[in-house]
């Protein structure tokens, strides 16, 4: 699914948002498959193959009001230093199987704000879902899309304020916070990638450096 705007009926309807509650909840966490300690490489200019972010809950069963029934997620891909150029979602999608609101949500959406691209699905009426314990459950599919002049390393943020969840107890607010991304805080790094050209587009970029170089003399 290519990013779209849906994100405006989900707010109308779920509202309010980003509120914290008081009562205990599942502890859910999320995470990328473009990790931090081995972060893939993608190409200057290109569209990258297909990453995930997974779904992982710390206990084996929740309590039945604990359980997932609709999330939201924001993300911001930041040059680290050293870093040239952009990196942006280009578009996410429904994992190919195993997504736990298959059929049960109103389907994966996308809303992009300034740097940021919002990601969502929720349930109205259909049963609320258990998240597995480790190694958890695939949340959506997502491509990366690099500037021509980008190179280095880029991370991926969570904003922790806009990723959320909601679960049976409170089952139209988005109120969950996810473990180790509490409301209050700022971007938190959760992923990473690394821009590097191909070895034939590295030699004639150090080709054409040389030329110059002549020219210059």
């Amino acid at each position: 699914m290519n990013v779209n705007t849906r994100l405006g009926l989900i707010c109308a309807v779920m509202m309010p948002c980003g509120l914290a509650s008081t009562v205990s909840a599942a502890p859910l966490s999320i995470s990328t498959d473009a990790s931090i300690g081995s972060p893939p490489n993608i190409l200057p200019g290109e569209i990258s193959g297909s990453f995930t972010f997974n779904i992982v809950n710390a206990v084996d069963t929740d309590a039945p009001d604990d359980l997932l029934t609709g999330w939201q997620v924001t993300l911001d891909i930041v040059p680290l230093a050293g870093a040239t150029g952009t990196v942006e979602i280009f578009d996410v999608s429904t994992p190919s199987a195993g997504y736990l609101l298959e059929g049960a949500g109103f389907g994966i959406g996308a809303n992009r704000n300034g740097e940021n691209l919002t990601i969502f699905d929720f349930i109205l009426f259909a049963p609320p879902v258990q998240v597995p314990a480790a190694p958890g459950a695939p949340l959506f599919d997502y491509r990366l899309e690099a500037s021509a002049d980008a190179l280095g390393d880029f991370g991926i943020y969570a904003v922790a304020s806009l990723s959320e969840w909601a679960d049976n107890s409170s089952p139209i607010v988005l109120a969950r916070e996810f473990e180790g991304l509490p409301f209050d805080s700022g971007p938190v790094l959760i992923g990473q990638v690394t821009v590097v050209p191909t070895p034939s587009t590295a030699a004639v970029v150090g080709l054409a450096g040389v030329m110059a170089s002549r020219r210059r003399r």
